[in-house]
């Protein structure tokens, strides 16, 4: 049987269709990652960007961490923020316009948690003040903890700091000032900010010496353990527990595929405090409206109707449920799928929801009557595979692009079910290996999406980590794609963002660089 690093040393991307238009030819652009020169280093490979909305600032989940650029300043780091033991694999920045974000962590070995973290990074000063109530005595006005960010001068602060906390929790506010140009990690958890590593250095001598001592532990044998990372990351989880405490943070996670976070307004936010129940939360006040209870299995995609009204959930337990978000009431349940439902998309007039399925379609229902529309790919020949990538076109309300495994790329009219466009790897002139482990290994999944402003203009990033940007009304594509080194090169989709206009593009490459194309210069 091939493993993996046989079939990435043999792939050889190749496509049996690609876009085209019916009376323009394709313009065609390709650029290796080599000749970007506008990137940023990382440490390790990009979980997830996000670009705020006024476009000034990048946030890049890597890790454990959510980094913050200057879009404006060179693409210069600002802030650090250092809140989850867990790797962060969603971030989202609020709608309003704000400086402000949500991170959402997933398990990857000890000590870690899934957890979601809220960020504030306006520069207002004095905080914002909160009211803790529910447990406290007696209502309490107090200033939200604040931490100096780097050498920039701007402040963190979180205005969530409201029910369940104990007043005695916040006696003192003091503001910890970082010296100049510092870029020590900051980790925003309460109204005080702490070294870790300086904190687990000094235990570790303590029980050292202990060890020295009382058991007969040598210098060497203690170094061996790797006893100062291990009280380290135990401390670490020790915090993110102390933040669940102060409402700092809630346990569990943020949807992926595609999912929203935050209501149009910037009022509400979602996310799973389990696998098949979703939160509602008051950004204002940090309180539960309500917990939405139905699915039996795991909820991939939650989708906010355009209007702010209606949310979606789709579950693999087959079905989409519609919430009415003013009482947080069933509304409907959509059924059909025979597969794993997976992600999903809102038309932009709200009254078709698309789910891709398991079962290797496309359903598409009218969320009023709860009536199927369409079944793209019924016939069994148009996707190899699940499709996990959808898009509706928010511009021009009736084209969905979808995306599958086996390296599929479809265009749909939802007016009339009809494909109007193909992109297909050929599995088998990409590798000499077999079809289907070619088709296995060529997912494009939950990268599709459009630009958000651009009527013609979507992206996506195959398997083999390249980027490709198509526009539809000019025939054009672009292709971002990864040196060739053989066994060395890295394999996996990223992640990417566009700016607004579609013109731009942050590509998160699984070489741990951030790249910046510029498409229309």
């Amino acid at each position: 049987m091939p493993s993996q690093l046989d079939f990435i040393k043999s792939y050889n991307h190749t496509f049996s269709s690609t876009f085209s238009h019916p009376s323009l030819p394709l313009t065609y652009h390709s650029q290796n990652w080599s000749l970007c020169s506008n990137v940023i280093s990382l440490p390790t490979e990009p979980n997830a960007l996000a670009l705020s909305t006024d476009e000034t600032l990048l946030a890049v989940a890597v890790g454990s961490d959510v980094l913050i650029y200057s879009t404006e300043d060179s693409m210069n780091l600002t802030h650090t923020l250092q809140g989850h033991t867990g790797w962060v694999t969603s971030v989202e920045w609020y709608p309003n316009g704000e400086k402000k974000l949500v991170s959402g962590s997933s398990v990857n070995g000890m000590y870690q948690e899934e957890v979601v973290r809220f960020w504030d990074l306006n520069k207002e000063d004095p905080p914002t003040e909160v009211k803790i109530d529910a447990f406290a005595a007696e209502p309490l006005v107090v200033q939200a903890g604040q931490i100096n960010s780097q050498d920039s001068g701007s402040q963190i602060h979180s205005s969530f700091l409201t029910s369940g906390q104990r007043a005695d929790a916040f006696k003192k506010n003091p503001s910890v000032q970082e010296p100049h140009n510092s870029y020590r990690k900051t980790a925003l958890f309460a109204s005080l900010e702490i070294d870790l590593e300086d904190v687990a250095a000094r235990a570790t001598v303590t029980a050292a010496e202990a060890l020295i001592s009382e058991a007969g532990w040598t210098s060497t044998e203690i170094s061996a353990t790797g006893l100062q990372r291990l009280i380290f990351e135990a401390l670490r989880e020790a915090q993110v527990k102390h933040s669940i405490l102060r409402r700092l943070a809630f346990p569990g996670c943020l949807a992926n595929f595609g999912s929203s976070s935050f209501s149009p307004d910037g009022k509400s936010l979602f996310y799973l405090p389990t696998r098949t129940t979703v939160s509602v939360l008051s950004v204002s006040t940090g309180l539960e409206k309500f917990l939405l209870q139905g699915h039996t299995d795991d909820i991939m995609w939650i989708g906010v109707s355009p209007d702010g009204k209606l949310l979606a959930t789709s579950s693999w337990d087959q079905t989409v449920k519609i919430w009415d978000l003013q009482d947080g009431s069933l509304v409907k349940t959509l059924r059909g799928t025979k597969g794993q439902n997976w992600s999903g998309s809102w038309s932009p007039d709200g009254k078709l929801i698309a789910v891709g399925s398991g079962d290797r379609t496309v359903r598409i229902w009218d969320v009023l009557s709860g009536d199927t529309m369409h079944v793209l790919g019924d016939s069994g020949d148009m996707f190899s595979g699940w499709v996990r990538g959808l898009a509706f076109n928010a511009a021009d309300g009736h084209s969905l692009v979808a995306s599958s495994e086996g390296g599929t790329v479809r265009v749909f009219d939802t007016g009339s079910g009809e494909c109007t466009n193909l992109y297909q790897i050929d599995p088998v002139a990409s590798s000499p290996l077999g079809r289907w482990l070619a088709e296995a290994f060529m997912e494009i999944s939950d990268t599709l999406k459009y630009a958000p402003t651009s009527s013609t203009r979507f992206g996506f990033k195959p398997t083999d980590g390249r980027l490709v940007v198509y526009d539809t009304g000019r025939n054009e594509m672009w292709e971002f794609i990864q040196d060739r080194k053989g066994s060395d090169r890295t394999f996996g989709p990223g992640t990417f963002v566009f700016a607004k206009n579609g013109k731009r593009v942050y590509s998160g490459d699984t070489d741990g660089v951030v790249r910046v194309w510029d498409l229309d210069s």
